[in-house]
């Protein structure tokens, strides 16, 4: 394969493909893609919302976590604004996704976070 390549786009299903030569598909020849709709340059928020289907405040508390590293609820609550039920919701679902890790720290004092 030579360094120039091209992508194609077949024009019955919208399958993409990529190489120096034609390519079929659906029994037809592919047509060449002039401009390549994959060579923008899309945002983290951009990824993340499109990849894990993330909702707006999902993606906040998102970056709030990617930003401060550990830090509980009650301290994104204070820095979002959000209700702590609202935001454990939103915490178990980027979990179960595997986007964050959620964890239980037992307190000197007493009880856990």
């Amino acid at each position: 394969m030579s360094d120039d390549v091209t992508t194609y786009e077949c024009s019955h299903c919208g399958n993409l493909g990529v190489g120096d030569g034609p390519i079929t598909c659906c029994e037809e020849t592919m047509g060449a893609i002039e401009d390549d709709p994959v060579s923008s340059n899309p945002t983290l928020s951009d990824l993340l919302k499109s990849v894990f289907e993330m909702s707006d405040t999902e993606l906040e508390l998102c970056l709030c976590v990617m930003e401060g590293g550990s830090i509980t609820i009650s301290t994104l609550a204070e820095q979002t604004e959000y209700d702590r039920s609202l935001i454990n919701r939103h915490l178990n679902h980027l979990a179960s996704i595997g986007v964050i890790k959620k964890q239980r720290r037992l307190l000197n004092s007493g009880g856990e976070v």
